[in-house]
């Protein structure tokens, strides 16, 4: 499964980010909207026990075998960098920006140091595992192993899931 999940990050990962970006004025700090989104998504695609966590002070999607976090390079931003992510003049390429994400890992895989680490606050009682909002959203999709399938996901569940985060006090 982890090969799987690996190539759907790299296939959804420019796509997506790019998304998130023009949608949502708090990128990349949302990173509990897209926890959620991708969760949601890959639990009923891919690893039914695929759980959308939150840590202090971050949320990440992770699974028995590996974590998937497309905010993570907000932690390795320069102040330069935010300010180009906040200028509404001078709006970033999907390139551009695919390039500041990928500053971190999307896919980190259980052999990594994150993901040991979130397993450690995970049996310590440090992290929160949280309802997926829009697994309902993901089960109407015709294609879902597409990118365009995807992206039709991200669309349609992306408002509802940003409201339902943020009056669940997940920021």
């Amino acid at each position: 499964m982890s090969r799987e999940l690996q190539e759907f990050c790299e296939l959804i990962g420019k796509e997506y980010s790019y998304f998130l970006y023009k949608n949502d004025e708090s990128y990349p700090f949302n990173c509990h909207t897209s926890a959620n989104l991708i969760s949601s998504f890959i639990s009923v695609y891919y690893e039914g026990d695929f759980t959308h966590r939150k840590l202090p002070a971050h949320g990440v999607s992770m699974g028995n075998d590996c974590v998937i976090d497309f905010t993570e390079f907000q932690f390795e931003l320069s102040e330069a960098e935010k300010c180009k992510l906040k200028d509404s003049q001078q709006i970033l390429s999907k390139e551009q920006l695919y390039k500041l994400v990928k500053k971190k890992p999307i896919y980190e895989s259980k052999e990594s140091r994150l993901f040991q680490l979130y397993t450690g606050f995970h049996e310590k009682g440090g992290l929160t595992i949280c309802e997926l909002y829009c697994k309902d959203y993901a089960q109407r999709i015709s294609n879902p192993y597409t990118l365009e399938g995807f992206m039709q996901y991200v669309e349609k569940a992306f408002k509802f899931c940003k409201t339902k985060v943020t009056r669940n006090g997940l920021y």
